[in-house]
């Protein structure tokens, strides 16, 4: 289905933005300096001077300045020169189910002439944000009130609109929106908004969606290509990672907040879907990194 298309306002639901971080500065005064990169939530970066190298298995991406670059989803290093500036945001943009808006397989690298407004709305956002939340340099997590919140979300969206018609513009393919079964799409707001604490039980979601456990695997393997089991595990995951990486918790207070019995048991799950155990991931993720990116 075209992004454009007019259908059902509760369609859109489905699409969900958040703005992790904002910030223009100088970033290295000597360099180089490298450090792990982490591939979520997605990040763009303005490279206002100096440069920065990705290093994949794949192999090594270089930029310089007058792009903005919009980083593929696979981990690896990167490494910035001496006097590196950028405008970095990381957020997410993607379906309930996962599916990020844009294509993310591929390093996007967009020249600032061609995005004037996506400049424009991110350094309106960045304004915004060092206003508003004026510790975001000194942690990873912004806080505040939900007036805070409320007046961010405009500011925030007319960077995403940007970020759209720009990439969209450039030919990068977009992961449209699919005409979801009622419910499928009732299982996803579900799946959504149910306490990561709880544990994830198959038959109760079926049942709440209005069919059997083999018709909803069914319907969500042929329009999401995934379980909901598998998208339960997902966004629990992703939540994990962000609160290993956003707060100085201990291992075994977040085992309990996210359900589990005993820490052992969260060590081992998280291993199991991330191959690193919470330790070495929040070890390695922060190693030399002296901000976020």
């Amino acid at each position: 289905m075209n992004l454009k298309q007019t259908i059902p306002l509760a369609h859109w639901s489905l699409f969900r933005s958040q703005l992790r971080w904002a910030y223009d500065r100088l970033l290295v005064e000597s360099g180089p300096k490298a450090w792990p990169y982490v591939i979520y939530p997605a990040a763009a970066w303005l490279i206002r001077s100096g440069s920065v190298t990705l290093r994949f298995a794949s192999g090594s991406e270089q930029f310089g300045p007058g792009s903005w670059i919009f980083p593929r989803e696979e981990e690896g290093m990167q490494e910035f020169s001496s006097g590196t500036r950028i405008i970095s945001l990381r957020f997410q943009a993607e379906w309930s189910y996962g599916t990020p808006l844009f294509d993310r397989s591929k390093t996007v690298v967009l020249p600032q002439k061609d995005t004037r407004e996506l400049t424009a709305c991110a350094e309106a956002l960045v304004a915004h944000v060092q206003e508003q939340f004026p510790g975001i340099l000194l942690s990873q997590e912004m806080e505040g009130g939900f007036d805070q919140y409320l007046g961010l979300q405009p500011v925030f969206m007319r960077w995403i609109a940007a970020y759209y018609a720009a990439l969209s513009a450039h030919g990068v393919p977009v992961n449209t929106l699919e005409q979801l079964d009622d419910k499928v799409r009732l299982a996803l707001q579900i799946i959504e908004t149910q306490s990561l604490a709880v544990p994830f039980r198959e038959s109760e979601l079926a049942r709440a969606s209005g069919c059997s456990v083999s018709q909803l695997n069914k319907l969500f393997a042929a329009q999401t290509g995934s379980t909901p089991a598998s998208l339960w595990n997902r966004r629990k995951l992703g939540a994990a990672k962000s609160q290993l990486l956003n707060s100085n918790e201990s291992i075994k207070a977040i085992a309990y907040h996210f359900g589990f019995s005993a820490p052992e048991h969260f060590t081992h799950w998280f291993k199991k879907n991330s191959d690193h155990s919470p330790l070495e991931f929040r070890r390695l993720q922060r190693a030399g990194a002296p901000f976020p990116l």
